[in-house]
């Protein structure tokens, strides 16, 4: 037995007092309707209507199970709507992860506008480094930075970026211009990895690759805190693209051999990563807009800003 149709069925012979009524506005037979409410009234123990020739009416046991199951009803009918309304635009709640310095300074600022777009969505963004699990920590979508997805999740790929050379003007005039990536042992050098020892970084440029000690006069695991070394004129740092490019277009920052790429700071793409099947929850589809929108054309890869270095004299 059906046993969401029997109370339908139980409850519109109670408010019609007919099964050849209820049975039409089911859409079903009376025999079928008949044989519903008779079933459920067998697997309740007890008659819930009282049947005669010229009407029908409630039993004691019948007027209180209609009670509840109209209450039963209305319930089940407002979490369809829910759903329904999930299925037709974003709202409810979305859970997401973002690396903390990468969701600070790319993601925080869209968000506000977005969430006003809206107004029927909530987000619950979390900013942590480690790896997080989407299925077991129950996350809808996260961004992950430089490691390749997940084979068993769905992911969208949105930008790309390199790890740049940068320093602020003033003390680039005070100790000049590297030419080539030899010079960093002359200059302060502020590094992205607090447990390398004998750090040597590697760079691709013309005539070929270079190899340089670069220990650091600094290091920090956090590149917020290295463009912020930088811009106060503590060395020459080695940051992602992103982290430097505002800036770079303000001109707090200049770009350092800027012909020379990086080869030893692995990881390149920005992917947004979810559970395959997700996409078409609206809530999911409308943060990978935003992601799309966030980052079309906004590729950190060729031009992070317009502060490119230039060699001073001699």
């Amino acid at each position: 037995m059906d046993q969401f149709f029997a109370m339908r069925a139980f409850e519109k012979v109670a408010e019609l007092k007919s099964f050849t009524a209820a049975a039409e506005t089911l859409g079903t037979t009376k025999g079928n309707l008949s044989r519903t409410v008779k079933a459920l009234e067998d697997s309740l123990g007890t008659a819930l209507l009282r049947r005669t020739t010229r009407r029908i009416g409630l039993t004691e046991a019948g007027l209180v199970y209609r009670e509840r199951c109209a209450r039963a009803l209305e319930e089940a009918e407002a979490a369809a709507r829910a759903v329904r309304n999930l299925k037709a635009e974003p709202r409810g709640r979305l859970r997401m992860s973002a690396p903390v310095n990468f969701g600070r300074l790319t993601l925080a600022p869209a968000l506000p506008a977005f969430l006003l777009r809206v107004p029927e969505l909530r987000i619950d963004l979390v900013l942590t480094n480690r790896f997080v699990d989407l299925v077991e920590e129950g996350f809808d979508l996260c961004v992950r930075i430089g490691v390749r997805p997940v084979p068993h999740l769905a992911a969208k790929r949105l930008a790309e970026f390199r790890w740049i050379l940068c320093a602020a003007p003033s003390y680039l005039a005070a100790t000049g211009y590297p030419r080539h990536p030899r010079d960093l042992a002359m200059h302060r050098i502020l590094s992205p990895d607090p447990n390398l020892e004998h750090e040597v970084w590697r760079f691709q440029g013309p005539g070929g690759e270079a190899r340089v000690p670069a220990g650091g006069h600094f290091r920090t695991n956090n590149v917020e805190v290295l463009a912020e070394a930088a811009r106060a004129g503590a060395g020459i740092a080695l940051v992602p693209s992103y982290t430097a490019a505002a800036s770079l277009r303000e001109g707090t920052l200049r770009e350092v051999l800027p012909d020379w790429r990086s080869l030893s700071s692995t990881g390149d793409r920005i992917w947004a990563e979810f559970v395959p099947g997700r996409r078409s929850l609206p809530k999911v589809r409308a943060m990978l807009d935003l992601l799309g929108e966030l980052f079309s054309g906004s590729s950190w890869m060729d031009d992070p800003g317009t502060g490119k270095g230039e060699p001073g004299p001699g």
